[in-house]
């Protein structure tokens, strides 16, 4: 063991890079501990599977006008686009302007009356509000389940009111992965040692490792709540009862991508839109991502059961779905051009068990910030779970990266 140590961060994700970045700009011995091979947690940029990069995760600068990544992603030459063009092929055809206009006036209705219930204290499924029958039902359950990973059974109108979104989102072209390994690279960074264990019943921290003991003056957590709801790490003692309920209410969603390559753009619209196919009441809406940043791709995504179904099955399986529904509004010329496939699989990710987390219905407006407060002076948390009104974001996780170290920096010093 060594005693050099202020502050150690467990986890090198987003929060954990922000982290570390402020505790080295203040002079501070740290030292960041993460479980995995690589940096940036479910921000993974990479071009193996395809031949040209793929977020696995994280793939948009949401809230892109006021996003601090964003901002970084200038400094450090990392290019994005605006926000998607939004089609709709429905019941076997493209939807025209002033109908794809009225199908987003009918979703953001929807919306709103999820916000204002949330905003008068009402904390209930997103499902009791919503009408099954709605012509729109189809289009906006896809979306709803898509965006926050649970379906409307699951989502709570809390969130819906507490989500401070500015409606800019812009994809990232060369990835969100990327940065945050350029935004990695001057820090000190253990890859693949893993924290088993978080001692703070001493003096100092003590986080135990297979590569043996460290200490240090405070701990910076920031994995994900399926990992420690599962019990990946143990807490000695134990976490008080106010945490343990803040991590019961905020548990993982699941959102997953499948990932088609094609030799060019075989799509009749420009690179950067996003098209939901409504193909009818033999299979759910599905929505895509045509040629993300300009690369030669489809990006299917999927949340809640649609995500956990995909997430069982093989790649050749996620595949043939993704293009029936493709071929559903293009054409089945299309299926003969796709050239490879790659799906993610984040829900069965040890590392992560999920993809970002979802307030349970009844779990109440302040969860997220019980789940920031700190444990004894020595223990802070954060990761996107901890943020009130950017969770299920790498901002969100950006910034309660950067919160968690000033706050042990202000404990340090006291």
């Amino acid at each position: 063991m060594t005693d050099a140590i202020d502050v150690l961060v467990i986890g090198a994700g987003a929060a954990g890079i922000a982290a570390a970045r402020e505790l080295d700009a203040a002079g501070l011995r740290y030292r960041v501990l993460e479980a995995g091979r690589r940096v940036g947690g479910r921000a993974w940029t990479e071009d193996d599977s395809l031949g040209v990069p793929f977020d696995r995760g994280c793939a948009w600068f949401h809230c892109a006008d006021r996003n601090p990544l964003r901002v970084l992603a200038d400094e450090h030459g990392i290019a994005y686009g605006d926000n998607p063009a939004l089609v709709y092929h429905v019941g076997g055809r493209f939807l025209d302007d002033a109908e794809a206009r009225a199908l987003r006036a009918a979703v953001a209705g929807d919306t709103e009356r999820l916000c204002a219930a949330g905003r008068a204290g009402r904390d209930v499924p997103a499902a009791e509000l919503l009408d099954p029958a709605a012509g729109h039902a189809p289009v906006r359950d896809y979306l709803l389940t898509a965006i926050n990973g649970v379906p409307p059974e699951e989502y709570a109108t809390t969130e819906a009111a507490a989500d401070d979104d500015s409606g800019q989102d812009w994809v990232a072209r060369d990835g969100i992965g990327t940065l945050l390994e350029r935004l990695a690279r001057p820090l000190a960074i253990d890859a693949g040692r893993p924290v088993t264990a978080v001692d703070t019943g001493g003096a100092r921290v003590r986080v135990d490792t297979p590569d043996g003991p460290l200490t240090a003056r405070a701990a910076v957590l920031t994995v994900s709540t399926g990992v420690l709801a599962a019990g990946a790490i143990r807490f000695r003692p134990a976490l008080p009862p106010a945490k343990t309920r803040a991590l019961a209410g905020l548990p993982m969603g699941v959102a997953e991508k499948i990932a088609l390559r094609f030799p060019g753009n075989p799509f009749p619209f420009a690179p950067d839109t996003y098209l939901v196919v409504q193909p009818g009441a033999d299979r759910p809406a599905f929505g895509f991502h045509l040629c993300p940043g300009g690369h030669p791709l489809a990006v299917g995504y999927a949340g809640g059961p649609l995500a956990r179904w995909l997430g069982h099955q093989s790649t050749e399986t996620a595949r043939a779905f993704a293009l029936d529904s493709l071929c559903r509004a293009f054409g089945e010329r299309l299926r003969a051009q796709c050239l490879a496939a790659t799906r993610t699989g984040w829900l069965h990710d040890p590392l992560t068990l999920g993809s970002y987390s979802a307030a349970r219905p009844g779990a109440g407006a302040g969860v997220r910030e019980s789940l920031a407060e700190p444990v004894g002076g020595q223990l802070f948390f954060a990761g996107e779970a901890t943020d009130p009104v950017d969770f299920a974001t790498v901002h969100g996780a950006w910034q309660s990266g950067r919160r968690a170290a000033r706050e042990a920096m202000t404990a340090l010093a006291g």
